[in-house]
């Protein structure tokens, strides 16, 4: 007699989305006998996986079997827990692996293994095991960590997409918002979208990622708060995501212990990686994670825990124009953050964070004069959150205010250049008022915030900032210094519609650029404005001179 068809649970909720994974679960399947849903921890594999298999379902004649396991620790009890799911009796001496080759082997069946990570060896071994024993065999896994057995396909699970900030109660995405209101109406079922709490509701899903787990924890809180009140307290997601369900098992308990499982099963250097990595904003080059993460600590280096931390879904590698990059979802970062800050390493970590932009700021500076100015904007452009995150944390602590301006004024012709200029002299000021000894970094962020003040039309600021910025230079006989203030006054007074002293000051300005070792750069700009200033007055045949003086100047030193 033939054994039942399978064991898959019934759904106790409703399913929410995720068609286009669906679609290629089945696909794959179709094609491929082992198919892996990697993805970090509460992002709804196990969910998914048994959507997918019920779908599926039919097509295997012999069934498909849920086997579940997060609570076998130890590996040698791997074939009995999968004996025991199949409904498998071996009371014979023989190993537990050989009697379901036997059982599998003339089979066509579905088998759903959920939870692998910490099993990853173990499984790798045993799922090869049987695909190669039955033909009819299709193993469909879920787990932070693949297998890495030949022929598996690795389907990733992100999380829900994003709603958008203002969504249309008419027209609501199969996303992380619907999920929260489906969630909401079982809670509540008095709960009626607003364009108020929907508002609260879109919000409350980005700010967690659009991880299924914790939205439906969040959802729960609605039985005493209201969205606008569950919203307002993520700042501690992890405390206020704290509803234990009897039902689920401990992984699940809480959006922390679903975290914290993924922390146990990473190695010590793994967690300590994870941790460091947690001072970044946004996503970040493998170089500056090296820079940030290593050092004593870590003797053999940064990247192998990096990869393991891809490995296991902690970390996302992301594919952009300048190459591959990498990030982590807000909810890990916030968990290594507070790991870091436990162990007493977070001050370390923002210090070689804010030194490695630093160094990256300088490079940028002295590299500005060459051919190399597009390739810098589009290597900093993707850094934007990192370096403002660095500012910010100076400005924070007064033991970094000094490298703060450091920073901020090394960074004048990207804040220029890429169209940061509001935010770029919003940080600068906010340094100047906290360095006032005149220092050349002072010297140099109060040019910067001159020139962004004229092209803003706050001509009596430029003035000051400029003005100050050459007392600065004269004090300390800096003669590029004061090149570029003498510059800053000239654009002030062309553009302030002062024509033939905008004309002198940048003409003057031209002449000392190349003193202080700035004739690349500073030259031609000088010309270019004392070039301007004469078209207004419409002695078009000295502008013109100026203009190929500065151009034949940029062509010869590759200056673009």
């Amino acid at each position: 007699m033939r054994q039942r068809s399978g064991n898959l649970p019934a759904e106790l909720t409703t399913f929410v989305g995720r068609a286009d994974e669906l679609a290629a679960i089945g696909e794959t399947l179709g094609r491929a006998r082992l198919v892996t849903l990697a993805g970090t921890g509460g992002v709804g594999r196990t969910r998914l996986a048994l959507r997918a298999a019920s779908l599926l379902a039919e097509d295997f004649p012999d069934g498909a079997w849920l086997v579940e396991l997060s609570s076998v620790t130890d590996p040698a009890l791997l074939p009995d827990r999968l004996c025991r799911a199949l409904s498998v009796q071996n009371q014979s001496a023989r190993p537990d692996t050989d009697v379901l080759v036997e059982h599998l082997a003339e089979r066509s069946a579905l088998l759903v293994l959920d939870t692998c990570e910490h099993l990853v060896d173990s499984c790798a071994i045993l799922v090869e095991t049987l695909l190669r024993a039955a033909p009819g065999l299709r193993v469909l896994t879920t787990t932070r960590q693949t297998l890495g057995v030949p022929g598996e396909h690795v389907i990733p699970v992100a999380p829900l997409p994003p709603p958008p900030d203002r969504p249309d109660p008419g027209d609501l995405r199969p996303d992380a918002l619907a999920l929260f209101l489906e969630r909401a109406r079982a809670v509540d079922p008095a709960f009626a979208p607003s364009p108020e709490n929907l508002a609260a509701a879109a919000r409350l899903c980005r700010r967690l990622d659009g991880i299924p787990l914790a939205i439906e924890l969040a959802a729960v809180r609605l039985r005493a708060l209201s969205v606008t009140q569950v919203a307002e307290r993520l700042d501690d997601r992890f405390r206020v995501l704290g509803h234990r369900s009897a039902t689920t098992d401990r992984r699940h308990h809480t959006l922390e212990s679903s975290i914290r499982w993924s922390h146990e099963l990473c190695s010590p250097e793994e967690r300590l990686v994870w941790a460091r990595l947690s001072v970044f904003a946004g996503d970040f080059a493998l170089e500056a994670a090296e820079r940030v993460c290593g050092d004593g600590d870590l003797p053999d280096g940064v990247l192998e825990p990096l990869v393991g931390l891809v490995d296991k879904s902690i970390v996302l590698r992301c594919d952009t124009p300048a190459g591959p990059r990498f990030a982590m979802l807000d909810t890990l970062r916030e968990y290594g953050t507070r790991r870091l800050r436990e162990t007493g390493g977070w001050d370390a970590a923002v210090r070689r964070h804010r030194d490695h932009y630093l160094d990256l700021a300088r490079r940028f500076e002295a590299d500005w004069a060459t051919g190399d100015q597009l390739a810098w904007c589009d290597r900093l452009r993707p850094e934007y959150a990192n370096v403002t995150a660095a500012l910010r944390r100076c400005l924070d602590d007064p033991a970094g205010h000094r490298a703060g301006l450091a920073l901020a004024a090394r960074l004048g012709f990207f804040w220029i250049a890429a169209g940061h200029t509001r935010p770029g002299r919003e940080l600068l000021q906010a340094f100047l008022e906290r360095c006032p000894d005149p220092t050349p970094d002072r010297a140099w962020a109060l040019w910067v915030c001159g020139w962004i003040a004229t092209a803003q039309a706050d001509f009596a600021a430029a003035e000051r900032a400029a003005a100050e910025s050459l007392r600065i230079a004269d004090a300390l006989g800096d003669r590029r210094l004061r090149a570029y203030a003498t510059y800053t006054l000239g654009v002030r007074a062309v553009v302030g519609g002062d024509l033939e002293r905008g004309v002198a000051l940048s003409l003057e300005a031209a002449g000392l650029f190349p003193e202080g070792g700035d004739a690349v750069i500073g030259a031609p700009l000088a010309w270019n404005m004392a070039a301007l200033g004469r078209t207004h007055q419409g002695r078009l045949d000295e502008a013109l001179e100026l203009l190929t003086r500065s151009r034949a100047t940029s062509d010869a030193h590759g200056e673009v």
